[in-house]
């Protein structure tokens, strides 16, 4: 066997190697995207999750305020403790609004697919509770996202 047929097998072997290795690499690459996908999704719906429980607790409280006032003796020290409570959920609940809305504006989650389901969430939101969202609102991510949605 000559020096060339060995180089020339040689060669063959490596470029055989170097594809399969090509092929490998897109699978595993293929997998990596279809995991990061899952991972976005879930990530989505833990949000959701978290700010769907968060309103369903404003809401309770809210509710609680309405029929303590509602009480003819109005004891004004429940009302109160109600109050200090509905602010607390609240700003829970716009945190976690406010952490889905960086991650729409970041690019981590696609603004077109979210649009259509959350462009009215957020109008809602924002109109029921003007006095969150003025010039020093720590919200600012919901803010210009709503700011964004509302130009278009």
């Amino acid at each position: 066997m000559s020096a060339e047929l060995v180089a020339a097998w040689a060669t063959a072997i490596g470029v055989l190697v170097a594809a399969v290795g090509v092929v490998v690499a897109y699978w595993q690459l293929s997998n990596l995207n279809a995991t990061l996908k899952m991972n976005t999704l879930a990530v989505v719906l833990q949000i959701e999750t978290e700010m769907n429980a968060r309103k369903q607790a404003v809401d309770e409280v809210a509710s609680n305020i309405q029929i303590e006032c509602a009480k003819s003796h109005r004891n004004q020290a429940t009302i109160n403790a109600l109050q200090g409570k509905l602010d607390g959920f609240l700003e829970n609940w716009l945190n976690s609004v406010d952490r889905l809305a960086f991650c729409i504006l970041k690019g981590f989650l696609s603004e077109r697919d979210w649009k259509v389901e959350y462009r009215d969430y957020l109008n809602t939101l924002v109109s029921d509770h003007r006095e969150k969202f003025n010039v020093d609102s720590p919200y600012t991510n919901i803010k210009d996202l709503h700011h964004r949605w509302m130009r278009v």
